[in-house]
Order: structure tokens, then C-alpha cells, then sequence
């Protein structure tokens, strides 16, 4: 009697434990993924190293995907890659300072240049915060040349600084 008691307990557990096909079913499909601004599908996001990611963000609130319609209705993850971003920072600070645009056109790359923050040296920038600069004011962008980087900074090994002033509000 003892293991029928059992036996019976165990079956009705794993019987409750097993999900139905339409509950199966009825489980939230995938989100919507765009990388680099651009949607894609979750094959071709898959093709992406995590070494080339600069930037993940999850959306899952009604007023933020109210613009993607049905679709978006289990949410939208947004990638941003390293390339992206650095493009985006470039072309601001370009545009923001003629002594960059001119140092940056020579070089073709910042790998030898270190970004000073309001202050703060940024020795292993990130792509990602210097590209949301674009969006806050910026009250000066300035280059410096090595020896000056050196004497004010302490910081050797690179060529140039970018020292960027922001205003607080």
C-alpha cells in the first residue's frame, strides 16, 4: 500500500509537471534586435563577436516600443557596435574642433591619443561614453601635443590628448 501511496504521488507530480503544447506555445517569442540602428534578424545578430560590442540595451516599457507596433511586443534589444560608436564620436568631435579634425585626418586613427574627461583621463575609453557626448554640451575640446600630455598629465605613450569640457547642467 506504502508504494502504490508512492507511486501515485510521483506520477501525479510529473504529469503536473509537464507543460501542454499551447502552453508551450504561449510563452513570449523573440524580441526585436537591432544592431547599429539597423533591425536584423537573430541570425544575423548571432554573427556578431562580443569583442566587437560596445553597448547592450534591453526595452521592454510600452512608452519607448509604442513606435514599433505589434512586433515589439516582447521588446527590443538594441547593440551597438565598437565601430559605430567610435564613428559617431569621431564626426562629433570633428565637427566640434578644428585642431582635432586636423590631427585625426593626419592619423586616420585615435589609437595614440588619450581622452581627458572633464579632468579625468579616460586611459581605456570607452567607445560607448564617448560617443553619448554628442548629446550633452560641450564647452571646449582642446589637442594637446605629447610633451604637454606628459607634463600636465603624467600620462606617456601617447601622442595627443583630447581634453574635453562639458557643461554640468
Amino acid at each position: 500500500m506504502k508504494q502504490i501511496l508512492i507511486l501515485s504521488i510521483f506520477s501525479f507530480g510529473f504529469s503536473f509537471g509537464q507543460s501542454s503544447e499551447y502552453e508551450l506555445q504561449s510563452l513570449p517569442k523573440n524580441p526585436v534586435y537591432f544592431i547599429d540602428s539597423v533591425k536584423v534578424d537573430k541570425v544575423e545578430m548571432q554573427n556578431f563577436k562580443s569583442e566587437d560590442i560596445s553597448a547592450v540595451s534591453v526595452y521592454k516599457d510600452k512608452a519607448t516600443l509604442a513606435g514599433l507596433g505589434e512586433e515589439a511586443k516582447n521588446g527590443v534589444i538594441y547593440i551597438e557596435t565598437k565601430k559605430f560608436n567610435k564613428e559617431k564620436y569621431v564626426n562629433f568631435f570633428k565637427s566640434s574642433s578644428e585642431d582635432y579634425a586636423k590631427i585625426y585626418s593626419k592619423e586616420n586613427d585615435d589609437s595614440k591619443f588619450v581622452y581627458i574627461l572633464n579632468g579625468n583621463a579616460m586611459i581605456n575609453s570607452s567607445e560607448h561614453d564617448l560617443a553619448r557626448l554628442q548629446g550633452i554640451k560641450l564647452k571646449s575640446l582642446i589637442v594637446i601635443d605629447k610633451n604637454e600630455l606628459q607634463k600636465k598629465y603624467n600620462i606617456f605613450g601617447k601622442d595627443n590628448g583630447v581634453i574635453i569640457t562639458t557643461s554640468k547642467e
